[in-house]
């Protein structure tokens, strides 16, 4: 099963560094059985939220973990 996490993620953080270590705030919404599917639920689940970065300091990125790379960082 893969974690669907939302991390929103300072301006100055480059794409590629923005992780579950380097994030403002992490937001693990539910968890999906294939990368597609993570993907479409990270949309699907942040659309009628509040949940939103800071415009011009920070961005929102869908990031699908696998549940052993999760344990592992805690």
């Amino acid at each position: 099963m893969l974690n669907v996490l939302v991390l929103i993620c300072s301006i100055n953080t480059s794409g590629a560094d923005c992780d579950q270590h380097t994030a403002v705030d992490v937001i693990a919404t539910a968890q999906a059985r294939t990368p597609q599917q993570c993907g479409f639920m990270g949309q699907a689940l942040l659309a009628p939220t509040s949940v939103a970065p800071e415009p011009g300091k920070q961005y929102m990125k869908i990031m699908c973990v696998r549940e052993a790379a999760l344990e592992a960082a805690h």
